[in-house]
């Protein structure tokens, strides 16, 4: 099938050059007696004197398919523009790469050869005014790379079991529903505080652990006060709803209760079992830490100690007093490069700018995800802590809407909103909504800075009076490209959206221990504690290591507007309810809650297990 798709792709686009030259109109489709191909806007990634670069979505699909396949092919070529007629033309065109689903590297290698041999005359048009459109996003683009953060986060190291419970900033207290308990609303833990005994109580698997102080000592609530035993009955209510359950308690290696460590704000954990054991990797002069889930090396040519933490790299002199910096992935030492690829620590050379597997991933962080919306039963609900509030977006007409969980913009009298991959537009902030062809263009210059930037990255390719296609690259999930390499997170420290009735929180760069699997493309999230012998956990809703410590997931005690963090992905807040015809691309069919069986191929390296979220939003149950 894989050869078929491709060589249908090759002779239509060639037999296509005709068509490519009489107008400058996208898609472009190619008809081919055994099937049909659409290529779509190529988007611009570079332009220098003369000389272009750029990508662009391409759909095949065969008499036999009910739904096409997506891949993408990257273009060179050279551009001659003509002012009088305002037209531009790509000539000398070549591909310089592809990406399709399960297409071997031998296949495209070949589809490469052909495509060159036989488009060196191949010519593309397009408007100067669409040409400049392009240049004008992509200097935004470049912009908004350069303008991620990467300022290192808290770093706490430890050596012995510890759970890392999140704050987004001070506690902010929300009643609790027929209690005289409040809970503790920015976390995705179930945190709650008795204003007369001046205590706060943390969710452990079956039990509750209470201190004076956010900084500790946590330790047993050996008897139950009566307003957190009559909640406890609610709680376990929910949980047998749902089917969950708490996680049971584990106590850790001597029967000892983990350290508790809260921080309000962005940090990550290092946890070694014991003091550091290091293990020397072959050809290199590094050491990487052997008793730990966590990814730590040190350079023993300089004695810097070298932390992967969301696909950043962060370096100390000392792991325990820090202070921690960040390192550029392209000023990493040399050494790193230098890691065998069937090493145990072989997956992070994703991470380091210049390697084979860096470069794969920044391909395939530009791969679509596709689907086709049915236009008449397709929509939305947008929920807002009270009226809705709108704030001006930076350097853009677009406002953005603060206080609800999902993305909804203004522009002028007319209102957008991103919902799992899809945009829809309405004449009022409270809907009726409906799927858009247009979103506003000025999504594309959100800057890094603003909770939404993701939303740029949710692209509509082509419409009918029936359904409108639409996709999304990695950049709506938080996978980012930056030096090179795939990041995690804009590493922006955003503020949530706090009122009396109800707390929205923000998307999270650090806290959960995002790691990229190498092996299917995609970021994954460890629950945020150490456990040298069991890991429980219910997707990111419960941990254990000597406590479980329950999150929130949509219970009783969660507010409706979502939440972006380790429990509920970017982009990705509950599930879908719109008619899909799913497009398939790559897609790992899975439930979003539970870590894979096999998270890498039999045989391959692995650093510690991970949840992963569903690859394709579109495909969620």
């Amino acid at each position: 099938m894989v050869t078929a798709i491709l060589t249908i792709l090759a002779w239509a686009l060639i037999l296509g050059r005709p068509v490519l030259a009489a107008q400058d109109t996208w898609p472009k489709r190619f008809q081919h007696p055994k099937g049909t191909v659409v290529m779509y806007q190529p988007q611009l990634e570079d332009f220098k004197d003369d000389k272009l670069t750029g990508r662009a979505a391409v759909s095949v699909k065969t008499k036999e398919m009910k739904a096409p396949v997506f891949g993408a092919i990257w273009l060179s070529g050279r551009v001659l523009t003509d002012r009088d007629t305002r037209m531009a033309t790509i000539d000398e065109v070549k591909v310089t790469d592809a990406k399709f689903p399960d297409a071997k590297p031998e296949q495209l290698e070949k589809l490469k050869t052909f495509l060159n041999t036989e488009l060196a005359e191949w010519s593309l048009p397009i408007s100067l005014d669409r040409l400049l459109a392009a240049l004008e996003v992509l200097e935004k683009e470049q912009a908004g790379d350069r303008g991620l953060k990467n300022e290192p986060p808290k770093i706490i190291f430890a050596t012995r079991p510890t759970v890392l419970v999140m704050l987004d900033g001070d506690p902010k207290l929300l009643p609790v529903p027929k209690s005289s308990l409040m809970r503790v609303a920015n976390t995705p833990f179930i945190m709650l505080y008795d204003m007369a005994a001046k205590t706060y109580y943390l969710r452990g698997g079956d039990d509750w652990l209470s201190a004076a102080d956010l900084v500790g000592p946590w330790k047993d609530v050996e008897t139950l006060p009566a307003p957190l035993k009559a909640l406890e009955g609610e709680v376990q209510k929910v949980e047998k709803a749902k089917g969950e359950g708490a996680a049971k308690k584990v106590t850790a290696k001597g029967g000892k209760m983990p350290a508790i460590m809260v921080s309000t704000v962005p940090a990550e954990l290092l946890v070694t079992e014991g003091e550091p054991q290091y293990t020397p990797i072959k050809g290199t002069n590094l050491l990487f830490v052997s008793n730990t889930e966590s990814n730590i090396f040190m350079d023993t040519a300089t004695q810097d100690y070298y932390a992967l933490i969301s696909g950043r790299w962060f370096k100390t002199k000392s792991l325990a007093e820090g202070p921690w910096a960040y390192v550029a992935p392209d000023k990493l030492p040399t050494d790193f490069a230098k890691i065998p690829e069937d090493s145990v620590k072989g997956f992070v050379l994703v991470n380091v700018a210049g390697t084979t597997a860096a470069k794969e991933a920044v391909l395939e962080n530009s791969i679509p995800q596709t689907a086709a919306i049915d236009r008449k039963t397709a929509t939305t609900t947008v929920e807002y802590a009270g009226a809705p509030k709108f704030e001006k977006i930076a350097n853009t007409d677009l406002e953005y809407a603060v206080n609800t969980g999902k993305a909804v913009f203004k522009e002028g009298a007319k209102y957008y909103a991103v919902d799992q991959g899809v945009w829809y537009e309405a004449d009022s902030p409270d809907g009726p909504w409906k799927v858009s062809a247009a979103p506003p263009k000025q999504v594309d210059q959100i800057p890094p800075s603003n909770p939404n930037y993701n939303a740029k990255y949710v692209k509509v390719y082509d419409s009918t009076a029936d359904t409108v296609t639409v996709g999304y690259t990695p950049g709506y999930t938080g996978s980012y490209v930056d030096n090179g390499t795939v990041v995690y997170g804009t590493g922006y420290d955003y503020q949530g959206y706090s009122s009396p009735e109800a707390y929205i929180p923000p998307p999270a760069t650090y806290g959960y221990a995002a790691a990229y699997n190498p092996y299917a493309n995609s970021w994954g999230y460890q629950t945020p504690y150490y456990n040298p012998g069991t890991w429980l956990a219910a997707g990111l809703t419960a941990a254990a290591v000597g406590v479980g410590i329950a999150a929130i997931a949509n219970n009783w005690w969660d507010h409706p507007h979502g939440y972006w963090g380790g429990g509920g992905y970017w982009g990705a807040g509950g599930y879908n309810n719109i008619n899909i015809n799913n497009i398939h691309n790559n897609v790992i069919n899975r439930h979003p809650d539970r870590r894979p069986d096999h998270w890498r191929p039999d045989g391959r390296p692995i650093h510690h297990p991970v949840v992963s979220p569903h690859n394709n939003l579109y495909n969620r149950p």
